[in-house]
């Protein structure tokens, strides 16, 4: 029901996410921490994390499009909607439950965004069937020297490729939200390409599909 309410994004065996840690690496079970995670780009994140982790996926995935609306360019979380909570899925004490409901709908993860902010992340389902960690190092800041939310497209992509190869197959009902969202983007990159968003650089790339579908959001 999920898949068919609200949609879901697929990724691709190979693709490259980040995850971010302020302290060393140390991979936690299942049991301890049912969420991995990550985003796009390191921009996505705060300042405050001095470690960058790189997770390949082992496997093509599907991730739940968790979304409540895009307004200009903010993206709202619909997780109240569905789970009946306001909190992040890392402040949750039933990120158990919420984990598990996701197995039921075979989703491997969520797709939301930070905060109901502009930049999102991907909580994928801690199972190592579905990832590795192919490398942990410290990270490098963008040639202001500084770790903020908007990529330099011609500088920081490039220490931290942005993946391709997207497809979102989500509700009929995203359709004008994400039209405006890629007009609005697609203007940044003409008034001025330095600056953008990770998820923005992604929605104006043609290599990823879009495909929308009816379904009565009110059911």
């Amino acid at each position: 029901m999920l898949k068919e309410k609200y949609g879901i994004m697929k990724l691709k065996k190979g693709t490259i996410l980040y995850h971010l840690t302020d302290d060393k690496f140390r991979y936690k079970h299942e049991f301890e921490k049912p969420f991995l995670n990550c985003v796009f780009h390191p921009s996505d994140f705060y300042c405050y994390e001095k470690y960058i982790i790189f997770v390949e996926l082992k496997k093509d995935i599907e991730i739940l499009f968790m979304v409540k609306d895009i307004k200009n360019l903010q993206i709202s979380s619909a997780l109240k909607d569905i789970f009946n909570t306001s909190y992040c899925l890392c402040k949750l004490n039933l990120y158990i439950h919420i984990a598990n409901n996701l197995k039921i709908e075979k989703l491997d993860g969520i797709f939301s965004p930070l905060n109901n902010n502009v930049t999102v992340q991907l909580s994928l389902l801690n199972d190592l069937n579905l990832f590795k960690i192919n490398k942990f190092e410290k990270i490098q800041p963008n040639k202001k020297g500084l770790i903020n939310h908007l990529i330099y497209p011609k500088i920081w992509k490039y220490i931290y490729p942005i993946c391709d190869g997207i497809e979102l197959q989500i509700n009929d009902r995203y359709k004008n939200m994400i039209k405006d969202y890629i007009e609005r983007n697609n203007n940044d990159l003409i008034k001025n390409d330095k600056k953008i968003y990770s998820f923005g650089l992604i929605m104006t790339n043609t290599n990823n599909i879009i495909k929308y579908h009816l379904y009565n959001y009110n059911n």
